[in-house]
């Protein structure tokens, strides 16, 4: 499907505290030392937690969405996340993807969300809803992973959690506007706006 002329593919992300990111890094770089054929593994630059995905959006939409994240913004202070836990979707004999659970301040987390769709309803109403479930996504299985494959992979990300505990409780500080790139090998992301949580 071609993209529709004046548009962007848009998600919503949190800011993730750099403890995090190096975390998640060298997760990703160890489920990489086993060269699962059947396994896309994501690239450390492009790991995330989406706050809300909006596909195809407007230039219009976009820059009412910029000013709404500001907004936003003001009213919710910094809060700790760390990755907790990990699973995959749907059920792991036909997972598709591979994902790192999230800990920390959910009532926060959950409250800046809600807002959000808030938000992206006021500006989008006719986007579909999904039911949020806050995770970061690990890699992705293609058609071709087998069941041994899926093995590997969870069992690698399961000791991988248990001999690494994640104990920092460094603060995620702000929200992004990203656009999506889609190729044939992978995606590329470019953050189209930043907005700082200045909440108190």
């Amino acid at each position: 499907m071609s993209q529709p002329e004046n548009s962007r593919r848009i998600f919503i992300a949190l800011d993730l505290p750099a403890t995090v990111k190096r975390f998640l890094k060298s997760l990703s770089e160890t489920l990489s030392t086993y060269e699962l054929k059947g396994l896309r593994v994501v690239h450390p630059d492009n790991l995330h937690l989406t706050l809300r995905f909006l596909g195809h959006t407007s230039t219009t939409d976009i820059a009412a969405l910029n000013t709404s994240l500001k907004e936003i913004a003001t009213s919710i202070r910094p809060f700790v996340i760390r990755p907790l836990g990990m699973g995959t979707f749907p059920k792991r004999a036909k997972a598709q993807v591979l994902w790192i659970g999230i800990g920390g301040d959910l009532e926060a987390l959950h409250t800046l969300q809600a807002h959000i769709e808030t938000v992206t309803d006021q500006v989008m109403p006719s986007i579909r809803k999904p039911q949020f479930r806050p995770h970061i996504t690990i890699g992705r299985f293609k058609p071709i992973a087998t069941t041994q494959d899926r093995t590997i992979a969870t069992t690698a990300l399961t000791r991988f959690l248990r001999s690494n505990e994640y104990r920092s409780v460094e603060v995620s500080n702000g929200i992004s506007l990203i656009e999506s790139t889609l190729t044939p090998e992978s995606a590329f992301y470019t953050t189209l706006s930043y907005a700082k949580l200045t909440g108190q």
